[in-house]
Parts: C-alpha cells; sequence; structure tokens
C-alpha cells in the first residue's frame, strides 16, 4: 500500500511559465498525466487505499509506522517518528529518498514551517528574541535530533551529532537545496484553494482533464 496526504497536494510547474505570474499551467499535459497517476494508484492499480483522498499527515502516517504500507510521502518529522522503539515494525525496515520527479520537470516544491514576528504584536523585543532563539543552530539541531524537523540553516546538517542520531534527516538537505519556492502572488490562497478543490474532485471522480481545466479558468480569474 501506498499512501501520501493527497488532500494537501499542490502541483505547480515553473517550466514555461512567465515573469508575471499569470499564466496558468494546471491543465498542460504533464499536470493531466500527474493527477491521471495519482488517480489510477487509487483506482486502477489498487496501490492506494481510497481513504487516502480523505487523510492528511497523521493518518497517512500511521499505517506506514505501522507497517501497514510500503511508501509515504510525508515531512521529515516522520523520521523521528518511525525510528523509535514505539514502531518496532517500522524502526529498522525504512529508509528515505527523494521523491521521483518526470524529465519534464526538474524541480520539487519545498515546503515550510515559517516563524515569524506579528507586526502589531505589543511584545516587539520578546518577538524577536523568540524567533532569534527559535532559528538558533543550537535550537535546530535540538529540533531535528529530538522532533525530525529538517533544519533551515545549512551548516546544521554537519553536526556530528545529527549524523549519528538522525542520519535520515540529512538526507533531506539534499532535496531542499534543489527545491523551487511556489508561484509567488498576493492572492496565493485563492489560487491553492481552487488548485487543491480541482484536483481533489479529480482524484474522487476521475475526470481529471475536465477538472483541471475549470481550475485554469477559475484561476486565470483569480490572478487577472
Amino acid at each position: 500500500m501506498l499512501v501520501c496526504d493527497s488532500s494537501r497536494h499542490r502541483f505547480q510547474r515553473r517550466r514555461g511559465a512567465r515573469p508575471d505570474g499569470k499564466q496558468v499551467l494546471i491543465a498542460e499535459q504533464p499536470a493531466v498525466e500527474a493527477v491521471q497517476f495519482m488517480y489510477d494508484t487509487i483506482n486502477k492499480l489498487k496501490l492506494s487505499p481510497s481513504d487516502v483522498l480523505s487523510w492528511d499527515e497523521e493518518p497517512s502516517r500511521r499505517p506506514f509506522t505501522a507497517g501497514q504500507a510500503a511508501f509515504l510521502r510525508n515531512w521529515s518529522y516522520v523520521y523521528a517518528i518511525a525510528r523509535t522503539r514505539r514502531n518496532p515494525r517500522s524502526s529498522t525496515r525504512w529508509a528515505s529518498c527523494r521523491c521521483r520527479i518526470s524529465p519534464a520537470s526538474r524541480a520539487r516544491v519545498p515546503g515550510r514551517l515559517p516563524v515569524r514576528r506579528e507586526r502589531l504584536s505589543k511584545n516587539q523585543e520578546a518577538a524577536v528574541d523568540f524567533v532569534t532563539w527559535m532559528s538558533s543552530p543550537a535550537i535546530q539541531l535540538r529540533f531535528a535530533i529530538e522532533l525530525g524537523i529538517a533544519p533551515t540553516r545549512p551548516a546544521v546538517y554537519d553536526d556530528p551529532s545529527l549524523i549519528e542520531k538522525e542520519p535520515s534527516c540529512t538526507r533531506f538537505a539534499r532535496c531542499s537545496w534543489a527545491a523551487t519556492p511556489r508561484p509567488v502572488t498576493p492572492k496565493y490562497s485563492q489560487v491553492s484553494l481552487a488548485l487543491q478543490s480541482a484536483v481533489s474532485r479529480a482524484l474522487a471522480n476521475g475526470n481529471v482533464k475536465e477538472e483541471l481545466e475549470s481550475a485554469k479558468t477559475r484561476i486565470a480569474a483569480i490572478v487577472g
């Protein structure tokens, strides 16, 4: 069984996009093929359970760490959970690798767990101090070892204690440095919602081309 948090899939293609950020490529053939493959893994190949359409990170993580799934696409925090003694079936029988990228696309899209200062906060200095502490190498290292959260500071990946205690986390660095940010738009929330809704419907009803064409029309109207 293959599981992933399908409800959170986002598809963006950089290749051929224009600098103005208004060219919508979601209905291009590579995107259609990608979503069609996802649909087929559930309905034709039977690699993924149909329940995966309603799963996010934790519901998709549990079958994997319980030894009931062969593959999982998730965040790096799973590293720390999978190697603990609480999961004897998976703690010594798993490995991580980069997601396979098609010849048409060479970039991965990174995720983010941002730490930021609230502009309207009444405790500006304390907020800055907290962000500084959270982003320090020592705390990044601690979070990586204890929680499996991949560091944002490159130097942390070379720390001997991380290599010794959480070697799987160090592999994440290769993915991070080759990743490409999502397209920038002040209406990203609207674009993301339209995109996620269309992909979710396509994975449920199998009308992949139609749903992506509909999403293209909606997103083009949003970005103007």
